[in-house]
Parts: C-alpha cells; structure tokens; sequence
C-alpha cells in the first residue's frame, strides 16, 4: 500500500532536512521524483527560494526579494508562479506518469506545500490529483498554512502527519524509515 506523510512544523524546524536525509535511505531502492524549494542566500541575507528537481538538473526562480513584473506578491517576495506552473506541466506530469509506468518502488517527494506554491492553481489541482494516486508520497506543508488544500489533505484516510522539530527529527525520521523498509 502506498505511504502518504506530511511533515508540518515552523521555519527551521527541519522539514526539508528530513527529506534530504530520507532521500539519501531510499535512493538505492525508490525511483524518486520531486522538488525542493531551496532558500537562496547571498551575503547571509536570504533574497528568495528557487525550485529545484530532485531527479534532473532543472532549477529557477520561485520567489525573490523585490519587484518584478507579472509576478504575485507574499510580503518582500515577488513569486514566479508562471514558472512554477510550467514546472508543474512540463516537469512534474510527465514525471508522474513515468512513476506510474515504472516497475520500481516508486515515490514522490515535495518541499513544499506552502503560500508561495499555492499561488499556482495548477499546483493545488496537482495535489488534489496525486494523493489519489497509488503510489507514495512525501511532502513538507506549512504549520500556519491556511489554504483549502490542507483542510483537503487533512480530511484524506490515509494521511499520516508528523510535526517536526529539531528534537524529533531522528524519531521522526525512524518512524517513516520504517515504513519504507
């Protein structure tokens, strides 16, 4: 049976940390596809997050610091989200569909479900369509997120939620590696 987790918990609680770490246990054994949504920093000053796939070498622009035309706004950042729903088409569908046609253990993974995602319509008809799927996924999603979609992920009978922490990061982690063993 397909896993669905999600891992919710404050900024620098270590979400992605644990999907890095995860990644490293099953990569032998998982065909894995997906994304990170790294923050970019120059100077020590974090100026946006980019998005970048797990399994290729795409990566761009989701949010920076500024104005920029033709972009939605969250607080200072300005979010590409023309961008990220060509991602979303060209990328991340086709991959799916080589998940589904695969023979290997399979999973996809996504860092993460949050406000400058979800200014993408494509991104939540995304999400409500592939955690019907069978096959396993892992996301991160927002701890204050208020959006439908977590109302909607929430609601699903097979969702398991974990609220990460720093100190519960190896238990965490135990416990899903469990899962995939």
């Amino acid at each position: 049976m397909s896993q669905k987790i999600l891992i919710s918990g404050p900024p620098r609680s270590g979400k992605s940390t644990l999907i890095k770490k995860f990644i490293q246990y099953i990569e032998k054994d998982y065909f894995i596809v997906g994304f990170f949504t790294p923050e970019i920093r120059i100077n020590n000053k974090r100026i946006g997050f980019d998005v970048k796939a797990i399994d290729s070498n795409i990566q761009f622009p989701l949010a920076r610091k500024g104005k920029f035309e033709d972009t939605y706004k969250l607080g200072d950042y300005s979010v590409f989200v023309e961008k990220f729903n060509n991602f979303i088409v060209e990328y991340l569908e086709n991959r799916i569909r080589d998940i589904e046609t695969s023979n290997d253990a399979r999973i996809l993974l996504i860092d993460e479900i949050g406000k400058m995602e979800l200014f993408s319509n494509k991104f939540e008809t995304f999400l409500r369509n592939i955690f019907q799927r069978d096959f396993s996924i892992i996301a991160t999603i927002g701890e204050t997120l208020s959006h439908p979609i977590k109302s909607y992920l929430m609601t699903l009978p097979n969702i398991c939620l974990f609220n990460a922490s720093i100190e519960k990061q190896g238990e965490i982690f135990d416990e899903i590696a469990k899962n995939f063993s």
